[in-house]
């Protein structure tokens, strides 16, 4: 949904650039090869970013700091949770 990029995706809302496979990406501007990628921009191959901005290569990541994937999993379920209460 309101998906401008090329290459094979899914699940992807509010994109506006892309050239390969993306996954279940959400408000994410000019981001490319990603998956799991929330409220990002200009990353690129990344997976499992959370606000995050310019990463290459990366995942577990929250604005820009990398967890164990154990952490990321629990502090974002923690930040989605507090965004739809305030």
């Amino acid at each position: 949904m309101d998906f401008s990029a090329r290459g094979e995706s899914e699940l992807c809302y509010e994109i506006s650039g892309g050239g390969e496979a993306m996954y279940r990406c959400l408000c994410s501007p000019m981001i490319y090869g990603c998956t799991y990628v929330m409220y990002s921009d200009l990353c690129y191959y990344s997976h499992n970013c959370f606000a995050c901005v310019g990463l290459n290569n990366q995942k577990f990541c929250i604005l820009n700091k990398q967890y164990t994937q154990a952490d990321y999993e629990k502090k974002v379920c923690e930040i989605i949770e507090h965004m739809i209460k305030t």
